[in-house]
């Protein structure tokens, strides 16, 4: 009887309990344009990711199309920006209207 009210307890408190813990991760987020004016055509994939971060998404299709969201000062919406790469080097940077 102890064994079961203990399990019952343990069942309880487990519910209530945060386990596993999940840390809060923005995904998305727009990058400022500060830190997107950083990133030049010809740097390497890994420069690009060192200084943004990962992309906010890739395109499912085509693996070397990068998108970000750079914030907007002028606008409420961010801006979004496919980046593109050749040989594992940026080759170019342009606003996107649709992804």
């Amino acid at each position: 009887m102890r064994f079961i009210i203990t399990c019952l307890l343990f069942i309880l408190f487990a519910g209530c309990s945060n386990f596993p813990y999940m840390p809060n991760v923005e995904q998305g987020s727009p990058i400022n344009t500060a830190e997107f004016k950083k990133v030049h055509i010809g740097d390497d994939e890994a420069t690009v990711v060192t200084t943004l971060g990962q992309p906010s998404f890739k395109h499912i299709d085509h693996n070397n199309q990068w998108y970000y969201m750079v914030e907007n000062s002028k606008y409420k919406k961010p801006l979004v920006f496919k980046l593109v790469f050749n040989n594992n080097h940026l080759m170019s940077i342009r606003p996107n209207q649709s992804v």
